[in-house]
C-alpha cells in the first residue's frame, strides 16, 4: 500500500536529522525500515502507520532577493510517498515523478500565497479608499457647517480652497475667494503686517496670527482673529496650509464700548468693582482708588478681604440674598489702604453669564461717612434740644422759686438798718446760697443757649494768661502745662461773649485734661486766628465761612471710649465715677459756645489723649459791644407811681408787692393776662413789669394787646430764659430782664423808665 503526504515541515521526529540535507533539494529515502539507520523514535513512528519503506522529496519556495537579482531557497514542507505492505527498492523514475509532484506543489503554494497577498492588497486599498472618502464628507461636512472661515494655500500664498463661512466674511464668490483674490479685502493698513508673518512662516517661525482687518467690497469692514497651520505629507514635507478666520467685530465693538464705559465709571465719584464668585477682584475703578487708597494694579486678582472688609460678619447672609433676590444694599464699616474707618452705602448686584448662571458680582460702593457724622451731629442736637426744653422748664421753675429768696433777702439786708450782725451775716448766707442756686440755673440755661450772658467784647489773651497763672498753681506737679499763641505781645482777635461764660468754657475743659491724666501727662493751651472754608462747614452745621479764633484744650490722657464719644455733650451723661462729677461741664460748654455763636470739634484716640477745640467768630476791629457802666448802689424811691406786676407765681407776686410797696410804689398784681387788662382798664397804671411765660395768654401776646390799648404804657418784661429778650423787645417792651434779678436792678430799672 502506498500513501503520499505533504505538509509543512514542523515534524520534529522527522525535522532535525535530514534538516540540512532536505533545504539542500535532496531526497531521502527508506527501502527497509527494519534494515534502516534511523532514530528509534521515527522508527517507532512509521511503525504505527505500518510503513516498511518511505520516500521523502523536499518541497522548496524560491524567494527574491532585497536586490531583486539574487534568489533564496526555503524549505517549505516534504512530500513522502509511504509503502505499507512490504520492504521497497525505490526507482529512479519514482524518485523523478515524485520529485516534479514537489515541484508542481511549491510553485501552487506560492501562487497561493501571492493570490492571498493580493487580495489582502485589494481590500487594504478598499477599505483605505472608504475611509478617504469618509474622511472628505467629514471634512466637507465640517468645513461648510463650521462657524469660522477655513482656506488652504498653497506655498505661494494662493489660496485653493474657502469654506461657505470663509467667503461669508470676505464678502467674495468661492471663485473670487482662490488664487489671490483673498488678499485683496485684507485692509490696506494691514496687509504690510500680514506679509510679514507669512514671511515667518515661509521661514519655519510660527509666529502668532495677529488681528487685522478686512475690508468687504461691499463696504463693510470686519475685525478677523486667525491661525496658519502647515499640512505635511508623508515624508514629512510641507505640502500646503491652513488658515482659519474667526469674525470677532462685534466682539471688538463690545471691547470698544466696555472701554467706553470702564472710563464713565473711572469718572464716577463712586467705588465701582466687580469680584467672581470667590471674591477675587476682577475690575477696580478709580473711584475705589480714590476712596480705599488700593492702586488697581494692586488690588486686582486679589481676594477682596484682604483688602477691604476682613471678616465681614454678615457675608454669609449677604451672599445668600444675593443668590435668592439677585441684589443687596445695606451699609458697610470699610477699613482704607492707611486704616482709616469709612462707612459706605452699598449696592452688590449678582451679575448672570449668558446662560443664566451667577458669574460676576457687581458692588457699588458710597463713601457717607461724612453724612453719618452729620446725622449723629442731628441726632445729638435733637437730644440736645429736647434735653434742652426739658431743662428750661426746670429751669424756669427754678428762677421762680429763687426769685422771692433772692428779692426778700436782699430786701431785708439793704432795708432794715436795725438789724445784728448775726442777722446780718444769716440773711448774706441765705443770699449766697440763692446765688448758688441761680449759679446753677444758668449753668442749666447757658446748655441750650437760652442764657448766653452779657456780650462784650473781649480779648482772650489776658483771659488765658490769668488761667494758665491759676492752672500753674493747681495742677498736680506731674501734669505739665504747655502755653501756646497768647504769650505777652501776641495780639489775638477779640471775640464777642460773656468772659465769665468764657472763663467757665475754659475750666471746664481743663479739669476734664486733668481728670484724664491720673498718672500725669501733658496739658496744653492754645489760640491761634483760623479761616473756616466751605468745606468745614459740611462737616460742622454750626461754623459759617468766616475769620475764628480757635481755642484748644488737649491732654495725653486715657482718651474718650468711641461708644460713649456721641454722648459726651449730653446734659447729666458723665463716666466719672459717683459725687465726681454733675455732667454738666461739657454741656454748658457746648451751650455756651454756640450761644456765643461758635461750635466745639472734638479728635480722641484711646490711650492717646483727647483734644477739644473751641472755634468762636472772630470780632472785625471795627465791631465793639462795650459793657454798660454799673448803676448806683443804693436804688432810688417812687413816687407813689401805679405799677402793675403781672406773674403766676405767688412767691414771685408777694416779694415783689413787699418790694415796691417798701419803695413808696404802688402795686397791683395780676396772675394772668386778662385780669392784668382789665386792671390796666381800670386803674391806667403807669408802668407794667410782666413774666414773658404765663399759662393762657403768654407774656408777648400780653405786650401787644395793651400796647394796644395805652401805647405810651412802658413795660418790662422778666423771664428766665434770655431768649426772648429780642422778642419782647419787637413786641412793645421798653425793656428785659432776666430772672431772678437783683431787686436793685429792678428799681433801678423802674426808676430809670419813670424819669
Amino acid at each position: 500500500m502506498r500513501q503520499f503526504s505533504a505538509a509543512p515541515f514542523t515534524t520534529p521526529a522527522l525535522a532535525i536529522a535530514k534538516a540540512g540535507v532536505y533545504r539542500q533539494g535532496r531526497v531521502g529515502s527508506i527501502d527497509d525500515l527494519e534494515q534502516a539507520d534511523i532514530e528509534p523514535c521515527h522508527a517507532n513512528l512509521l511503525r504505527q502507520f505500518q510503513v516498511r519503506a518511505n520516500l521523502v522529496v523536499p518541497i522548496l519556495r524560491s524567494e527574491a532577493g532585497a536586490d531583486g537579482d539574487h534568489q533564496s531557497t526555503d524549505l517549505w514542507g516534504l512530500l513522502i510517498a509511504h509503502q505499507c505492505a512490504a520492504p521497497r527498492q525505490w526507482q529512479p523514475a519514482e524518485k523523478a515523478l515524485l520529485k516534479r509532484i514537489a515541484s508542481q506543489t511549491s510553485v501552487a503554494i506560492q501562487q497561493s500565497e501571492l493570490y492571498g497577498q493580493v487580495l489582502q492588497e485589494l481590500q487594504e486599498r478598499e477599505r483605505m479608499q472608504q475611509v478617504l472618502q469618509e474622511s472628505e464628507a467629514r471634512f466637507r461636512t465640517l468645513s461648510a457647517t463650521a462657524p469660522i472661515g477655513i482656506g488652504q494655500l498653497d506655498s505661494q500664498g494662493r489660496c485653493v480652497y474657502t469654506n461657505a463661512r470663509w467667503q461669508a466674511i470676505a464678502g467674495l464668490s468661492a471663485e473670487a475667494s482662490l488664487g489671490k483674490g483673498w488678499l485683496q479685502v485684507v485692509h490696506p493698513e494691514d496687509r504690510p503686517r500680514l506679509a510679514l508673518v507669512w514671511e515667518e512662516y515661509l521661514a519655519g517661525c510660527r509666529p502668532r496670527l495677529p488681528e487685522f482687518r478686512l475690508l468687504t467690497p461691499q463696504g463693510d469692514l470686519r475685525w478677523v482673529e486667525g491661525a496658519i497651520a502647515p499640512i505635511h505629507t508623508a515624508t514629512g514635507d510641507i505640502s500646503s496650509y491652513v488658515s482659519t478666520v474667526e469674525d470677532i467685530t462685534q466682539r471688538k465693538e463690545a471691547e470698544r464700548q466696555l472701554r467706553q464705559q470702564a472710563a464713565l465709571l473711572d469718572i464716577a465719584s463712586d467705588a465701582i468693582f466687580v469680584r467672581d464668585l470667590d471674591h477675587r477682584l476682577l475690575y477696580w475703578n478709580h473711584g475705589a482708588e480714590r476712596l480705599y487708597g488700593w492702586s488697581a494694579d494692586e488690588a486686582l486678582d486679589r481676594p477682596v478681604h484682604d483688602l477691604l472688609d476682613g471678616d465681614l460678619p454678615q457675608l454669609n447672609s449677604i451672599m445668600q440674598t444675593l443668590y435668592s433676590e439677585g441684589e443687596w444694599r445695606g451699609e458697610l464699616h470699610e477699613v482704607t489702604k492707611t486704616g482709616q474707618s469709612v462707612i459706605v452705602s452699598a449696592r452688590w448686584t449678582l451679575v448672570p453669564d449668558e446662560a443664566g448662571q451667577p458669574r460676576f458680582i457687581l458692588s457699588v460702593e458710597t463713601d457717607i461717612t461724612e453724612k453719618k457724622a452729620l446725622e449723629a451731629q442731628f441726632y445729638q442736637a435733637q437730644r440736645l434740644e429736647s434735653l434742652g426744653r426739658l431743662s428750661s422748664g426746670i429751669a424756669h421753675d427754678l428762677n421762680n422759686v429763687f426769685t422771692p429768696i433772692l428779692t426778700m433777702t436782699q430786701m431785708l439786708r439793704y432795708s432794715q438798718k436795725g438789724l445784728s450782725g448775726n442777722a446780718q451775716e444769716q440773711l448774706r448766707l441765705l443770699e449766697d446760697s440763692a446765688k448758688r442756686g441761680i449759679s446753677m440755673v444758668q449753668q442749666i440755661l447757658s446748655i441750650t443757649r437760652s442764657s448766653s450772658g452779657v456780650h462784650t467784647e473781649v480779648d482772650l489773651s489776658p483771659l488765658l494768661q490769668d488761667l494758665s497763672r491759676m492752672l500753674e498753681q493747681s495742677l498736680p506737679r506731674q501734669i505739665t502745662l504747655r502755653q501756646v499763641g497768647f504769650e505777652p505781645g501776641v495780639a489775638l482777635p477779640r471775640v464777642s461773649a460773656d468772659p465769665t461764660h468764657l472763663h467757665q468754657v475754659l475750666m471746664n475743659l481743663c479739669v476734664n485734661a486733668r481728670d484724664a491724666m491720673p498718672d500725669g501727662g501733658t496739658l496744653t493751651i492754645a489760640a491761634e486766628p483760623v479761616a473756616i472754608d466751605a468745606a468745614t462747614t459740611t462737616i460742622h452745621p454750626d461754623a459759617q465761612v468766616s475769620q475764628y479764633l480757635r481755642l484748644t484744650v488737649a491732654d495725653t490722657g486715657t482718651g474718650i471710649d468711641p461708644a460713649v464719644r456721641d454722648r459726651i455733650f449730653d446734659p447729666f451723661f458723665t463716666t466719672k465715677g459717683q459725687d465726681q462729677g454733675t455732667g454738666l461741664g461739657l454741656a454748658t460748654v457746648m451751650g455756651i459756645v454756640r450761644g456765643s455763636g461758635g461750635f466745639v470739634r472734638v479728635e480722641s484716640a484711646v490711650g492717646q489723649g483727647t483734644q477739644m477745640q473751641v472755634y468762636l467768630p472772630a470780632l472785625s476791629t471795627t465791631q465793639s459791644d462795650s459793657p454798660q457802666a454799673a448803676g448806683p448802689e443804693t436804688p432810688p424811691s417812687g413816687q407813689g407811681e401805679i405799677i402793675l406786676l403781672v406773674d403766676d407765681d405767688d412767691s414771685v407776686q408777694q416779694a415783689v408787692r413787699s418790694l415796691l410797696e417798701n419803695y413808696n410804689y404802688s402795686p397791683l398784681i395780676a396772675s394772668n393776662g386778662l385780669e392784668a387788662i382789665d386792671l390796666c382798664a381800670q386803674h391806667q397804671p403807669t408802668l407794667v413789669v410782666l413774666d414773658i411765660m404765663m399759662p393762657g395768654m403768654d407774656g408777648l401776646t400780653l405786650i401787644q394787646r395793651l400796647k394796644h390799648r395805652q401805647p405810651d404804657l412802658l413795660i418790662i418784661a422778666t423771664s428766665g430764659l434770655a431768649t426772648y429778650q429780642a422778642a419782647a423787645i419787637a413786641a412793645g417792651a421798653k425793656t428785659f430782664l432776666p430772672k431772678p434779678y437783683d431787686f436793685r436792678d429792678l428799681l433801678r430799672t423802674i426808676a430809670d423808665l419813670l424819669r
